[in-house]
């Protein structure tokens, strides 16, 4: 039986895939540094650019005359590309492309080092740099090595002032910065049916801080209704009884809010 990410993935934990890429997106700093990357590729025609989005989020307004002529530039490409835009003021480009874009079972790749937030939604999701991402535009696919996987076995429910994130710093304290290095991390257990949307985006995110290729929920009646209110019809996604590479069990009712500090 298969992980989250394998079944995504289609094939098993260390084997190398060439998969086409449901939907990338770029923010204004790695946007440009990919249209930069496209020119000198010498592309000139995107394949999929309903596939594609851009979100000004990270130098706005600009700081600089350089940087708002090349945001300039960007703009421009866009709408002669045909790509999504979202401007200056949309929004943080996590929050936005949470906004209905992503479904279960997608492979979601962003510009962005904390773009395995969208796994939330049972999506492989994960962040690549500005070449790659022009390497994408360009083709419409990328490759990867399959993940092997870490479960979060989450059980109970947060009680006090205890938040998502306080879950989240508990378990990268547990893996440690470099303990999930190129694994995937699935938040399973009865209590990750509790966890909301928002506290499944923030679980997702901090992924990332361990090592960790992505963080990834099953979509479940959660994830439908959340979806629903934004149109979207899917169904959910029933673990399979997989084997893991380790587990890391949190019991829910002990945690306590908490503070990251320097150590």
């Amino acid at each position: 039986m298969s992980t989250l990410s394998e079944r995504i993935l289609g094939a098993p934990a260390g084997a190398y895939v060439d998969r086409e890429v449901d939907l990338a997106f770029a923010h204004d700093g790695t946007g440009i540094l990919a249209r930069e990357a496209l020119r000198d590729m010498g592309v000139e025609h995107l394949p999929h650019p309903g596939r594609l989005r851009l979100i000004f989020d990270h130098i706005v307004p600009a700081n600089t005359g350089t940087t708002a002529t090349l945001q300039a530039e960007l703009r421009g490409y866009a709408r002669s590309s045909c790509i999504a835009l979202t401007d200056a003021g949309g929004g943080i480009c996590h929050q936005v492309m949470s906004e209905g874009a992503v479904r279960p079972g997608m492979v979601v790749v962003g510009a962005d080092s904390h773009s395995c937030t969208l796994g939330a939604f049972g999506a492989f999701a994960t962040g690549v740099g500005a070449t790659d991402m022009a390497a994408i535009w360009a083709s419409g696919a990328t490759w990867f090595r399959v993940p092997e996987t870490i479960a979060i076995r989450l059980r109970g429910d947060l009680t006090g002032a205890a938040e998502p994130k306080d879950v989240a710093l508990t378990y990268v304290s547990k893996l440690g910065m470099e303990g999930a290095t190129y694994r995937a991390l699935e938040f399973v257990g009865d209590g990750a049916a509790g966890i909301s949307m928002d506290g499944r985006l923030t679980l997702c995110n901090m992924a990332v801080e361990t090592g960790a290729k992505t963080g990834m929920f099953y979509a479940d009646a959660t994830t439908v209704s959340y979806l629903a209110e934004h149109g979207i019809p899917v169904a959910p996604w029933t673990p399979e009884d997989c084997r893991y590479e380790r587990e890391v069990n949190i019991d829910l009712s002990d945690i306590v809010p908490l503070v990251a500090v320097q150590h």
